[in-house]
């Protein structure tokens, strides 16, 4: 089962074509080339490009900028000025080339707007939250699986990972789904992700090197940002400069003490599949956490008993023997990992199709 192959509608393209968007029922399939412009042409390009065709993206994104920020605080007490003050400070850890790309979207997709006010407009400070959500905002849930070897008929890699975000209180980021080209020779990503955003959340690299974040607890760890750098952005570094999975792993946990919050990665290639459990200073120095790149033979915390050779899963909590446990208060994490372990162990030798039908077959009304 290949799926449906879309037929495309139209295409959008900016005067200097370094910004191209194929438009299909369900998606955007947009392609930025690196080769041919600067970073800050390349953002000014997609976000005119964007406004120029997509009537409905500033009304129907904005929304959903202000439920994130509505729930990383709680729905409460908003400081405006902190979270300016936040998003300031992780802007500029990014590297040159990132940091000139981001800022040059946010200033043509806002064409002179500023500030947080909800208005159906993008503002230049809501769109350059709304790239550094995972960092200074959070609000995500993920999983992921990865099967090779006996588990699967052809003995090749299987990963499978599933997006467990919120799609906004009026589904807004179902009209957004975009995949998304960098095109830049030898360092060529391509990004699964929504229009407009350049965060990494599900990303693979021109060498067949897939990445995709998880979120992970300890939130009651102070947030420090001071210092901090931006763990969705050191992703796409690393897949723009390493060809396998063991060197982006290794790069990811060797940084991790300077990100903003404890997440697990997905990390696999053709030959290995790695989550890298990256915890922050704060939780390391507490003694309740460490970074680890975590394989399939690595012990697991006593209450996960994993009972499938040739795979790997990965969930909202560190697994690592000794390492910080979410697993055992948190009911979503128990419920789906016991599913994953019936449904692997379950069946013999998967397919692609089959992976796709074992993570679809629960029909549920919400």
């Amino acid at each position: 089962n290949q799926g449906e192959k879309e037929q495309k509608l139209t295409t959008f393209k900016s005067d200097n074509s370094l910004c191209v968007i194929d438009v299909y029922p369900s998606y955007f399939d947009v392609t930025l080339d690196y080769e041919n412009g600067t970073p800050e042409e390349i953002g000014r390009a997609y976000a005119e490009t964007i406004l120029n065709n997509v009537d409905w993206y500033e009304e129907t994104i904005e929304p959903y900028i202000y439920e994130n920020i509505n729930m990383a605080f709680g729905g409460k007490g908003i400081d405006y000025n902190s979270l300016g003050n936040r998003m300031n400070i992780l802007v500029s850890s990014l590297p040159n080339e990132y940091k000139e790309e981001l800022i040059a979207f946010a200033t043509a997709i806002s064409n002179g707007d500023k500030g947080f006010k909800e208005n159906g407009k993008i503002s230049y400070e809501e769109a350059l939250i709304l790239q550094i959500v995972p960092e200074a905002l959070r609000g995500t849930a993920c999983s992921s699986l990865s099967l090779w070897g006996t588990k699967t008929e052809s003995g090749e890699g299987i990963t499978l990972r599933s997006l467990e975000w919120s799609l906004g209180s009026e589904n807004q980021l179902l009209t957004a789904h975009a995949v998304v080209h960098m095109k830049k020779g030898d360092s060529t990503i391509t990004s699964i992700s929504m229009l407009g955003l350049y965060s990494t959340i599900s990303a693979i690299n021109d060498d067949g090197v897939f990445v995709a974040i998880h979120d992970v607890g300890a939130n009651e760890y102070p947030f420090v940002y001071d210092g901090k750098m931006c763990y969705t952005y050191d992703i796409r570094y690393a897949l723009e400069k390493f060809d396998n999975a063991i060197d982006v792993g290794n790069y990811m946990v060797k940084n991790s003490e300077n990100y903003t919050y404890c997440h697990n990665l997905i990390i696999t290639d053709k030959e290995n599949s790695y989550c890298a459990e990256n915890c922050v200073k704060e939780v390391s120095d507490a003694g309740d956490g460490f970074s680890v790149l975590r394989d399939e033979n690595t012990p697991l915390i006593e209450s996960l008993d994993w009972k499938n050779r040739d795979s790997l899963f990965v969930l909202n909590s560190f697994a690592t023997k000794g390492n910080s446990d979410a697993y055992t208060n948190s009911g979503a994490n128990i419920v789906r990992f016991e599913k994953y372990n019936k449904w692997v162990f379950e069946k013999e030798k998967f397919s692609v199709a089959d992976v796709k039908s074992m993570i679809t077959q629960e029909k549920v009304n919400q």
